[in-house]
């Protein structure tokens, strides 16, 4: 049982919605802020419905809001930064410090929202513990060539094929970052643009790049470095890891967070039958994923 508070942020440029669920018959709790994988960024999105449930059974607020530019929130998200996501995250972080009956406030970010969660952690001292759930070491234009790697070997393409659409992804990524003119990376891209393997590829469609790089979120992204954000972050740390992600390359990433969070308080966990967002074959989300989870929390509740 929970009980629901609808909340609004002023930021800067946009207002945001989002909504407080309450653990039951408490006078005080933590709180986890739910930070938003890149094509979820609503509050009723299915995914975060496991955690309102789950955690505010275990004595834990759930605050989550629709993204800038989603839901029921203004603002733009098409040309917003990964630091852009963290100053939203950060307003309402503000935000629920003025409820008295707020103990502590950590984050759970999945895939994507990991990369923002721990943005914030590196620059809010108000949070208490981090959870990143499916998020790559690795930068976005790297761990988007092992998507595409990944896509193009499970719909059975070749190595060279796999050789050749990486290739191009790398020419489109030189492109964003300006060492290569429009013209001749779109010729490229219209070169192979029948091609059966190209949808698989996760290539521009319809071959189409945009006219200025500023347009496309993209140029906002694609160099952003995920470990450059633990230099600073000293609290409690989740990392948790599905084995069959097809989006992150799972034993690159445990290693290199565990070589930057050396010396700190960082837990790792992964799941063998596990995907991207914790779902266990045919039985929906992992059991054991949230059992963890709850393990991991349950001396924060206290």
């Amino acid at each position: 049982m929970n009980v629901a508070e609808a909340m609004l942020i002023n930021v800067k440029d946009a207002v945001l919605m989002g909504t407080l669920y309450k653990p039951a018959n408490l006078t005080t709790y933590p709180v986890t802020v739910i930070l938003h994988a890149a094509n979820l960024g609503e509050r009723k999105s299915k995914f975060y419905v496991h955690l309102r449930e789950m955690l505010t059974s275990s004595g834990m607020g759930v605050f989550i809001y629709d993204r800038r530019g989603s839901g029921e929130s203004t603002g733009t998200f098409k040309t917003c930064s990964f630091y852009d996501l963290a100053d939203d995250a950060l307003a309402a972080i503000a935000m629920l410090k003025k409820k008295e009956e707020i103990k502590a406030i950590g984050l759970y970010g999945i895939s994507q929202g990991g990369w923002i969660a721990s943005l914030v952690a590196s620059r809010g001292k108000d949070v208490t513990f981090l959870i990143m759930v499916s998020t790559p070491a690795v930068s976005p234009a790297k761990q988007m060539i092992y998507a595409a790697a990944c896509s193009l070997t499970e719909a059975g393409f070749s190595e060279k094929v796999i050789q050749e659409a990486t290739s191009l992804r790398e020419m489109v990524d030189r492109y964003f970052r300006g060492h290569l003119e429009k013209e001749d990376v779109q010729a490229a891209l219209k070169k192979r643009l029948a091609e059966d393997w190209y949808a698989h590829a996760y290539l521009p469609l319809n071959a189409t790049l945009p006219a200025k790089v500023t347009e496309s979120k993209w140029y906002y992204e694609l160099d952003f470095q995920p470990l450059d954000c633990f230099n600073t972050i000293t609290v409690p740390s989740l990392f948790i890891f599905g084995e069959k992600d097809i989006y992150v390359p799972v034993q690159v990433s445990i290693k290199l967070f565990k070589e930057t969070t050396k010396g700190k308080e960082a837990t790792f966990l992964s799941y063998l039958d596990v995907d991207h967002f914790m779902n266990e074959d045919l039985n929906g989300i992992s059991r054991m994923y949230q059992s963890d989870l709850i393990a991991w929390l349950s001396p924060l509740t206290i």
